[in-house]
């Protein structure tokens, strides 16, 4: 069931979307609480997400279907293909509060203009995630049943239809990103930067759907570590990089270090995917 994952994320969004001004601004009588406005409105998004989401698990009778939780071979199966992703989301976290420091650098506005990109461009995260989730699970399936072409099939066509939405997205942010921040601001500082935020991302727009589509298609397969080597390294690239380009773009430059180092995770793991021997794993 990959439709319940993706409205979940989508109300946990929206439920920020719909807190963040009211929090931060004070509308409606709500309390006006700037940042932590901001910090408040996502812990509790993802707290009903979290919280609905076990709902609906007990709902279908979840809980019953809970095996193995001291078996030891389910359980070494589940830390080989877990510890790389969550150490990646680690380092990814990571990544975004070193970039921050650099960022104030220049003001705390080009701040408030990444944390405003990011609930723009989160609109998109959820087909992302859907596709990935997807993909994950019928290679899971195909490998469980050793067919081996519709491995790599369900990966790449997966990689085109999520990376055909991004695209989509990415022309929309570069044609309209600053029409798209006025629904957010009236402070001209903030949506200039924005604005330029959104246009810079959008042209790498198209390879955030591969790099999450052949995350998922590693995971389809339990190899997780392809995705830690390429991810995380690239991942740290940003902060060296946007140390780099800041030099010559100023702030854009740590948007362009996201946006090249988005591109060189997609086409990296689609490349080394496309060069994985599925039947030797299914040995």
């Amino acid at each position: 069931d990959t439709v319940t994952p993706l409205k979940l994320l989508a109300i946990v969004i929206l439920i920020n979307l719909v807190l963040d001004p009211l929090l931060i601004l004070g509308y409606f009588g709500f309390p006006k609480m700037g940042i932590f406005g901001a910090a408040v409105a996502t812990v509790f998004s993802n707290i009903v997400g979290v919280v609905y989401g076990f709902y609906l698990l007990a709902k279908r009778g979840f809980y019953w279907k809970i095996r193995g939780f001291w078996d030891k071979i389910l359980s070494f199966e589940i830390i080989k293909i877990g510890v790389p992703i969550a150490v990646n989301g680690f380092l990814f976290s990571y990544v975004y509060i070193r970039l921050t420091k650099e960022i104030t650098n220049f003001g705390t506005t080009p701040v408030a203009a990444l944390n405003l990109g990011h609930r723009i461009e989160g609109l998109l995260w959820p087909i992302c995630l859907g596709f990935m989730v997807t993909t994950t699970s019928i290679i899971g399936q195909n490998l469980g049943a050793k067919n081996f072409t519709r491995v790599k099939k369900t990966a790449f066509l997966s990689a085109f239809y999520s990376s055909s939405i991004c695209l989509v997205f990415g022309l929309v942010f570069i044609v309209f990103g600053e029409t798209i921040a006025k629904l957010f601001t009236e402070n001209p500082e903030l949506l200039k930067v924005t604005a330029s935020y959104l246009r810079i991302i959008g042209y790498f727009e198209f390879f955030l759907g591969f790099e999450l589509t052949f995350e998922g298609a590693f995971s389809g397969i339990g190899k997780t570590f392809p995705t830690v080597l390429i991810s995380t390294p690239l991942n740290l690239l940003r902060i060296p990089l946007a140390i780099y380009l800041v030099d010559f773009y100023g702030v854009d430059g740590i948007w362009w270090a996201i946006g090249i180092t988005t591109f060189l995770k997609g086409i990296f793991l689609a490349i080394w995917f496309g060069k994985t021997k599925i039947n030797f794993l299914a040995q």
